[in-house]
């Protein structure tokens, strides 16, 4: 898998309206995974992880959407970590706070993949979202 550096990171959050809200990228290389990869069987292994934990119900202020997306992010780096020990990369999946239209403050997914460039998962459903502009300049955290 080819990697990316900060730059390209950077750019694909300036494209995509959200580098205002970036925090500083902590690391120099990344290892995109693709988006299948994401939506598909790391996404089906992350639900029965959930599951074995008891945690695959939404609960408000207890286990709601950051949680989710801090548990998402982490499990990812987890898989990457264990499949590619010697990467030399990071994998660039983190968090992304928003105002989400009519439902207020959220939390889900953003990740930069080899094949569709920078894409926002929804951690609760695995659903990929398409930010409305609106949505994406009211990011006040992005964080990978």
């Amino acid at each position: 898998m080819k990697t990316a550096d900060r730059i390209t990171l950077g750019l694909a959050l300036t494209h995509a309206g959200l580098s205002h809200a970036a925090a500083p990228l902590a690391d120099s290389a990344y290892q995109p995974p693709t988006r299948d990869w994401l939506t598909g069987e790391f996404y089906a292994w992350y639900r029965s992880c959930l599951f074995q934990l008891g945690c695959t119900g939404y609960k408000a202020e207890n286990w709601d959407c950051d949680d989710f997306a801090d548990l998402f992010a982490a499990f990812a780096r987890i898989c990457h970590r264990r499949t590619s020990p010697n990467a030399g990369a990071a994998l660039p999946v983190g968090i992304l706070w928003y105002v989400a239209a009519g439902r207020g403050g959220h939390a889900v997914n953003v990740a930069l993949t080899s094949d569709h460039g920078l894409v926002v998962i929804e951690p609760q459903s695995g659903h990929l979202l398409t930010l409305t502009p609106e949505e994406a300049a009211s990011a006040w955290l992005v964080k990978l």
